[in-house]
């Protein structure tokens, strides 16, 4: 049975697009549907992605906004865009018909959101382009596609700035879906699509991710569900907790062998049914629903493994995070540790041990997860400077706690005092600490603890 990859495209590529893979005569079903706007494309994924094996759509930002969507199934989705040998391209013919064009007045409009240097004149002059597309698609994020097309619309804002401030002659479009904004506000524009060479290698690169997904679907997970307590797991609680989990999954007809052990129930089932659970790894409504009708906290751990066994231990990893912090855990085949589950403090730590991660902790006196939880802290928020209880709410710990840790690094040279944050509320005023983790390791340093 051939795979199905579905070309979600602006209206403007929709027929480029169907003549080039008219050429192609790929070994796949090709299925193209255009889409209207930022906003339009994710309910056409939404729609699509239960009969498709992968995705390809017009442009990294039509891509983040699925993405941020974060749609209830998930496939693989590459973007096809104009490169810059095509935009390169693009150009010379552009000078080859107009000689007389100053470029300096040629606007590429996916420059635009940069501020400056927008113009194909500071295009060719630049001298490194990928943290171009790096700063881009941060501003793609940060602007919010899925909020009334707000890149759109930004970038069309200045366009039209430009255009009646009298400051450009014409736009080379890599957003195909201005186009029409364009055409109807009179402005010259140009849109090059990419060869059938890239197209090709695209189609080809999602069929190969989708043949990995779905080897990756049927990895096996196991589940442990628990009270939090081990005073709660009394045998009148636990059969109750039984008849849950049974009614649980016969509602949303999922496929577990369910297994009760002491103080705990075990479910052994494939990463596809993990993933219906926890709705793609961001939620716990399973955990939500028992510790509710239960009356006390329940934790899950989620393994997933290459083996049943590595299941099992990392569903026992996850288990003891989630005693630990509260809420439930996953601990994939990667080693990555997913949590807790539903939370606004929902970390990705990478807990596979790295020589310097370890060495550091070591210097510190604190665990390697605890460093790893750090760094994934500081990733996720973009900041490097906290103070005692926002590492305690994002670590869910205890102030105590994280007043430790954060003096272990204070000691061994890794956080410093920046300065002291006030409020208007009575209580004592919160220093405010700058974390370094990349600084160069100490000579010597506090001892392990014990």
């Amino acid at each position: 049975m051939k795979k199905k990859v579905v070309v979600i495209t602006s209206h403007y590529f929709q027929q480029p697009a169907q003549e080039a893979f008219r050429r192609l005569n790929l070994d796949c079903d090709i299925t193209l549907v255009p889409y209207d706007n930022f906003e339009h494309i994710s309910q056409v994924y939404e729609r699509y992605a239960p009969e498709a094996d992968g995705f390809l759509v017009s442009g990294s930002s039509a891509r983040s906004a699925i993405v941020l969507s974060k749609p209830r199934i998930q496939k693989p989705i590459a973007a096809f865009q104009v490169d810059s040998d095509s935009l390169y391209r693009e150009m010379l013919l552009l000078a080859l018909e107009n000689r007389q064009q100053d470029f300096s007045r040629v606007v590429l409009d996916f420059l635009l959101p940069l501020g400056e240097g927008y113009t194909v004149e500071d295009f060719v002059h630049r001298s490194e382009i990928k943290s171009v597309y790096e700063q881009i698609n941060r501003w793609i994020a940060e602007t919010g596609v899925q909020e009334l097309g707000g890149a759109e619309n930004a970038i069309m804002a200045k366009i039209l700035e430009l255009w009646i401030n009298k400051s450009i002659d014409m736009v080379i479009c890599a957003y195909s879906s201005i186009v029409p904004a364009l055409e109807a506000l009179n402005i010259p524009y140009r849109c090059p699509f990419l060869s059938d060479h890239q197209l090709e290698t695209l189609v080809h690169q999602v069929l190969a991710k989708a043949e990995l997904q779905q080897l990756r679907e049927n990895l096996p997970a196991i589940i442990h569900v628990l009270p939090r307590h081990r005073s709660q797991a009394t045998p009148e609680h636990m059969e109750r907790l039984g008849q849950k989990l049974r009614q649980f999954l016969k509602d949303n007809l999922l496929e577990c062998v369910l297994q009760q052990d002491e103080g705990f129930f075990q479910l052994m089932t494939t990463v596809q049914t993990l993933r219906s659970i926890t709705a793609n790894g961001e939620s716990c409504p399973l955990g939500s629903r028992l510790s509710e009708e239960l009356g006390c906290p329940i934790v899950l751990g989620y393994g997933v493994g290459a083996t049943v066994n590595q299941a099992l231990s990392n569903a026992i990893s996850a288990v003891r995070e989630a005693k630990s912090s509260g809420g439930s855990f996953i601990k994939d085949e990667s080693g990555s540790l997913i949590g807790p589950l539903g939370s606004p403090r929902r970390l990705v730590v990478n807990t596979q041990p790295l020589p310097d991660v370890s060495l550091l902790a070591r210097r510190c006196g604190l665990s390697t997860l605890t460093v790893q939880k750090l760094m994934a802290c500081m990733e996720q928020s973009g900041s490097n400077r906290v103070t005692t209880p926002e590492l305690a709410s994002r670590f869910g710990t205890t102030v105590r706690n994280a007043n430790r840790i954060l003096s272990h690094l204070k000691e061994a040279g890794f956080a410093a005092p920046v300065y002291t944050q006030t409020s208007a509320s009575r209580g004592r005023p919160l220093q405010v600490y700058e974390l370094d983790l990349s600084l160069p390791l100490p000579e010597s340093g506090p001892e392990p603890q014990k």
